[in-house]
């Protein structure tokens, strides 16, 4: 692959690919329909280890029955659990985005 042919393949890649959000919420702004000081992770600190908290909903993803500790769990008694059905893990993805880091941002500042 030629120098050329990397460029435009890296210009094509960012114009399909990469979007730039910018977001500025106030401090005051409460987006999140709980208790963001009375979380479900807050309840079962350091007494279940298979806790995994949905991004979304902030509830127990990792939920199974067929563990007796997690039918004992305070979150599974209060109904606290995440519907995975909904919050799958390609959805996650593709809600939340992530910072992308240009690897080629320091070939071109070399290059000018």
């Amino acid at each position: 692959m030629t120098e050329a042919e990397r460029r435009e393949l890296v210009e094509r890649y960012k114009q399909e690919r990469i979007r730039q959000v910018n977001l500025t919420a106030p401090k005051s702004a409460i987006y999140g329909k709980e208790d963001m000081l009375n979380l479900p992770r807050h309840r079962v600190l350091h007494k279940c280890h298979n806790f995994e908290e949905c991004p979304l909903c902030y509830k127990c993803r990792a939920y199974d029955p067929k563990y007796e500790s997690c039918r004992r769990c305070v979150l599974a008694k209060e109904g606290l659990l995440c519907d995975t059905s909904y919050h799958r893990t390609d959805i996650i993805n593709r809600m939340i985005t992530r910072e992308r880091i240009d690897l080629d941002a320091k070939e071109q500042q070399r290059a000018v």
